[in-house]
């Protein structure tokens, strides 16, 4: 009845309320019994956190109002904007969740892709970003001109809302191609776009690849695609491979992010990452950290947040820590939470939880609260528990 399967990353608003979504789950029935899932609030109190349910999606009876729902974000007015599948024309929708003084929401359909032929307008999206004009920005894992995925905007004007696609990715290029639904783009103060794609890429025919890339908007209205880094660029991909997860700026202006394969071990595990503008316009790549599949993790499919001071980051991994507390039977454990430190230039790893079976695995990014704790989500095993939303307490 509450949500199944919490899959986005949380919001935490200056109340100190979570919010976040589950991809699964509610009281809808048009999906059976598992649900179509919900958006909810975790709001703290003196005997714990209180849950409640804004809105169980599948609720129209031809799915047009969207199912497992992804990608929340706020505006300033405290709405709440995100991303889910199906929608009238089987493509996925953007919503809209609007709060009433009573308690309430009221959900809205901005966009539903599919709504032309062939999906040249996108189809599966993922989550959004919104720039200081209200313009919603996004990438669609499949649909555009060759069927690779897309970037997008939707523009706001006379209380409708137009999408305009920004970049057709093409299947098998160099520009790389399939966006993961859970990469978000990142804007910069110059309006510019940065994402990953987890295949293609120059490199891409090694392996899967993938891409960072940069959009940069043309004053005649139109958009240019720069590649920043192609991943298995080095042997083995040990720059990494597969960036599964979107990007965070530091105050220098450089990238970092995760990839879900590739690095130096036997086996690769994932990588943690830097990306450094250079004067000439390129960027070089640096890997911070290669993971073991030990007790540090293995294969870090989210993206990452700093601390304060830039210093320190933090992130998950689904697999890895100790294989004695998984109930998996894969033999590395459910996934742990790790902080990267930057010590006399070097980034140390320091594993600051390990899932045990009953809480399953963390495919979403952390958050923190001005106390410096860290929120975030695990999918559950689903047999005792069906996700979870955890703090770590520094």
């Amino acid at each position: 009845m509450n949500g199944n399967s919490p899959n986005t990353n949380l919001l935490l608003d200056s109340s100190g309320n979570l919010y976040g979504a589950t991809e699964w789950g509610g009281t809808s029935g048009n999906c059976g019994s598992l649900g179509c899932g919900t958006v909810f609030e975790l709001s703290p109190g003196s005997g714990g956190w209180t849950q409640s349910v804004l809105y169980n999606f599948g609720s129209d009876s031809n799915d047009g109002d969207g199912i497992n729902p992804t990608g929340l974000i706020f505006d300033q007015a405290g709405n709440l904007y995100g991303t889910a599948g199906v929608g009238v024309n089987g493509g996925g929708i953007v919503f809209e969740l609007s709060p009433h003084p009573d308690g309430s929401w009221t959900q809205q359909v901005l966009y539903s892709f599919c709504s032309l032929s062939n999906c040249a307008d996108g189809s599966s999206p993922g989550g959004l970003v919104l720039d200081a004009s209200g313009n919603l920005f996004g990438t669609t894992y499949a649909g555009g001109a060759d069927g690779a995925g897309t970037a997008f905007q939707l523009t706001q004007a006379g209380g409708s809302w137009t999408e305009k696609v920004l970049h057709d990715f093409q299947n098998n290029g160099k520009d790389g191609y399939n966006p993961s639904p859970s990469a978000t783009l990142i804007l910069d103060g110059a309006g510019n776009l940065y994402g990953t794609t987890q295949y293609g890429g120059a490199f891409g025919s090694k392996a899967y690849g993938g891409t960072v890339f940069k959009l940069a908007p043309n004053g005649d209205g139109s958009w240019s695609e720069n590649i920043l880094h192609s991943f298995c660029s080095m042997a083995g991909c040990r720059d990494g491979e597969a960036p599964a997860a979107g990007l965070i700026f530091d105050r220098a202006g450089r990238l970092y992010g995760t990839t879900m394969w590739g690095g130096a071990h036997v086996v690769p595990f994932g990588t943690v990452f830097r990306l450094a503008p250079k004067p000439q316009g390129e960027w070089k790549e640096q890997v911070l950290y290669e993971f073991t599949g030990g007790e540090d993790g293995a294969y870090p499919v989210a993206g990452l947040a700093f601390d304060g001071g830039g210093k320190v980051l933090y992130g998950v991994t689904v697999w890895g820590g100790n294989p004695s507390d998984c109930s998996g039977g894969n033999g590395i454990g459910c996934g742990v939470v790790f902080r990267l430190t930057l010590t006399n230039s070097q980034w140390v790893e320091t594993t600051l939880h390990e899932f045990v079976g009953n809480q399953g695995h963390s495919y979403t990014g952390l958050i923190s609260d001005p106390t410096r704790h860290l929120f975030g989500t695990t999918i559950g095993n689903g047999k005792t528990t069906l996700g979870s939303v955890f703090k770590v307490t520094p």
